[in-house]
């Protein structure tokens, strides 16, 4: 038996309040302001504030194919040391895991590999080529959590609606790496002040609004959950929240650097801070603050 002492958690009222916390064979079994128990092993968490392990719906292992990148071991160490139980890989690996065999492999890996609880996605697309679907059903059975082509958009609407379609029969989600082609113009940083002051092309909000709103409709007419990406624009934060009103079933993510960085932050021409989707304006970081409300 082990006693968490004097950490400060969430109750269920929201607010933050200290409490022993008692575990036993791996569960909690107890919480409550002073628990004592003479044979139990204290662990003092004074200053500290206590949850459940965190979960990342969106990371990257780059296992197999991208190693020199990132590893299932080395990845899932780093998500544990920052309170990470469960991460959901994207399938950006090569071999992409499009199919029962790839999918088989990834999980073998993971098996070897992984320190916490990983749970990966398997692909919309064979290869991620944004054309023929996968096997929902197949990827769903071998313990896909969802499918995304990840950072590679579906350009057309009626793969994306087929795809929809085929989710909901087997009631997975859609998680989808918004950005119409036709609309990056060979940008490599936001549309915005930063672009003309260095003088480079820029990649316009509405690339990324524009198939939100496109996906919104498709998954209202597919019953479909649909779950957007790393969202950076206050147009995309607009059409979101118009769905949800509606009752569509659209929910969103945002990244933690889209949350306290703009273009005003990029030092001259700092490729570090090339990222995609861009860094935007402060516009766009006020509404995506106020998107969390």
């Amino acid at each position: 038996m082990k006693i968490i002492k004097n950490g400060k958690i969430l109750d269920q009222q929201g607010n933050l309040v200290q409490k022993d916390i008692q575990i036993e064979n791996g569960f909690i079994t107890k919480i409550s302001e002073n628990i004592e128990n003479p044979n139990a092993k204290i662990i003092d968490a004074e200053g500290k504030f206590i949850s459940p392990g965190f979960i990342d719906v969106h990371v990257h292992l780059r296992e197999p194919g991208g190693e020199h990148k990132e590893t299932i071991a080395t990845g899932s160490m780093a998500a544990a040391k920052g309170g990470y139980t469960t991460i959901c890989p994207m399938p950006n690996t090569n071999p992409v895991p499009d199919r029962a065999e790839r999918f088989d492999d990834l999980l073998k890996r993971i098996q070897k590999s992984a320190v916490i609880k990983i749970r990966p996605y398997g692909a919309i697309t064979e290869d991620s080529k944004g054309a023929k679907l996968t096997d929902f059903q197949t990827l769903k059975e071998k313990g896909a959590v969802g499918f995304t082509d990840d950072g590679v958009g579906i350009q057309e609407a009626g793969v994306m609606y087929e795809a929809m379609q085929e989710s909901t029969k087997v009631n997975l989600p859609i998680v989808a790496h918004c950005e119409d082609n036709s609309l990056i113009l060979g940008g490599c940083i936001h549309d915005g002040k930063k672009a003309k002051e260095l003088g480079l092309k820029g990649i316009p909000s509405v690339c990324e609004s524009v198939h939100i709103a496109r996906d919104i409709l498709l998954a209202e007419a597919a019953g479909a959950h649909y779950h957007v990406c790393h969202v950076s624009t206050k147009e995309s934060v607009r059409v979101i929240a118009d769905g949800k009103k509606a009752g569509i079933r659209v929910t969103a993510e945002v990244s933690p650097h889209h949350l306290v960085l703009t273009e005003d932050d990029i030092p001259n021409a700092d490729t570090n801070y090339k990222m995609n989707p861009p860094l935007r304006a402060k516009e766009d970081q006020l509404a995506l603050i106020k998107g969390l409300e």
